[in-house]
């Protein structure tokens, strides 16, 4: 896509933008149907949420270079690096999934062995 309208490289940025402002709006009516109070928190939970903002606050910086970095890219350079992204990430899927297959025929073969070893100890009890 040429031209200066919206091109395909743009629609993620929006959505991300979008989901961020959703984001940004509950945590604002949340505020203020507490009414401004704050509720007492233990120092764990203080330390935590110190620890979720630091992460956020990370978290946005790496979107905001990743933005920047696509806007000097230019559209045909992001597109060919969001193909190879794309590449990447659905052979990461494939390995995650093939792990996610392989924990669970483990977790269904202990359930099995479980089962199989009360059957035994049941039948021994009524045997005696």
């Amino acid at each position: 896509m040429t031209g200066s309208g919206l091109q395909g490289w743009h629609v993620s940025l929006f959505v991300s933008f979008g989901i961020a402002l959703i984001v940004v709006i509950e945590w604002i009516i949340a505020a203020a149907l507490r009414g401004g109070r704050s509720q007492p928190q233990t120092p764990k939970a203080r330390l935590v949420d110190n620890r979720v903002r630091a992460g956020l606050l990370v978290l946005l910086s790496a979107v905001a270079v990743v933005i920047v970095a696509v806007g000097l890219l230019g559209p045909s350079l992001a597109d060919q690096l969001a193909g190879v992204t794309a590449a990447v990430l659905g052979v990461v899927t494939m390995a995650l999934a093939y792990l996610s297959y392989q924990e669970s025929l483990k977790l269904s073969a202990q359930i099995r062995a479980a089962a199989e070893s009360k059957d035994v100890q049941s039948e021994e009890n009524r045997a005696t």
